[in-house]
């Protein structure tokens, strides 16, 4: 499994964060039809609420690929792009070693 790995920097900590992590959140039935999803995360910096960390999984790193020239897709990126500062979108492609995302206490 890979994670895709990518930041985004909110205009604002309030109605532009909350615009896109509702978003985010509506993206993600978009992202689950696509074969090899495995799951999503958006994480938000508790030092600076405006900077998000999107965390994609999916089988193969070549399923992100694929999904990213769906139909649609550009589109629903440039919605959320209405509520981020432009930086540069440099993403990560990582390889999962361990998936331990179950707490220990429920093993």
């Amino acid at each position: 499994m890979v994670v895709i790995v990518s930041h985004a920097w909110t205009l604002d900590a309030d109605a532009h964060a909350d615009a896109y992590v509702a978003k985010s959140d509506a993206f993600t039935a978009f992202l689950a039809r696509h074969p090899g999803f495995r799951g999503r995360q958006l994480v938000r910096d508790q030092a600076d609420p405006c900077h998000f960390i999107n965390l994609r999984y999916f089988e193969h790193r070549s399923n992100y690929e694929e999904l990213i020239h769906w139909d649609g897709y550009r589109e629903r990126i440039m919605d959320l792009a209405t509520h981020v500062e432009h930086r540069d979108p440099k993403r990560l492609f990582l390889d999962v070693v361990l998936d331990a995302m179950t707490p220990a206490s429920t093993l």
